[in-house]
């Protein structure tokens, strides 16, 4: 009886799995979102979701910055270990499926926001000298660090 109820709740846990996501980086469900930069008085300040939209895909003034596509699959096999592990803990311990898919968020997020201390991974194009020069520091896409701490994840 007590392999049953493991094995039944096992299988509940797998099809609840099989329902859920987990949604990494500036999820437009979340309040980070919609935070906002200081207006520099040349009209409305744009949010943080807009200013990673730039970053993320590149505009005609800015190049790609990928902190999330990039990195992620550049980490895919780091990641892919975590998911591995959790859902050992969910099979084998009877963790909960939000939980473990959490944790994956948070490997995820970290994996992220790794790319802002090492430049992408070492692929991200270097800053232009008057951009240095304005922002009195030459680090790639730090200067606030709004956007980098504004990424999260949520477990859908």
């Amino acid at each position: 009886e007590e392999t049953l109820r493991l094995v039944e709740a096992q299988l509940s846990n797998m099809e609840k799995a099989k329902t859920m996501v987990v949604k990494v980086g500036l999820p437009a469900d979340e309040s980070a979102s919609s935070k906002a930069y200081t207006n520099d008085g040349a009209g409305p300040a744009p949010t943080v979701l807009e200013v990673g939209v730039w970053h993320e895909y590149g505009t005609q003034n800015i190049p790609q910055r990928s902190f999330l596509r990039g990195p992620l699959n550049a980490k895919s096999g780091e990641l892919e270990k975590v998911l591995e592990q959790q859902f050992n803990l969910v099979l084998e311990k009877g963790m909960e499926v939000e939980k473990a898919l959490g944790r994956v968020g948070l490997a995820a997020r970290n994996i992220s926001v790794g790319a802002f201390r090492t430049k992408g991974y070492g692929v991200w194009k270097d800053i232009g000298q008057a951009t240095k020069e304005a922002k009195g520091s030459s680090g790639v896409l730090i200067d606030t660090g709004l956007l980098r701490s504004s990424i999260t994840w949520v477990v859908v």
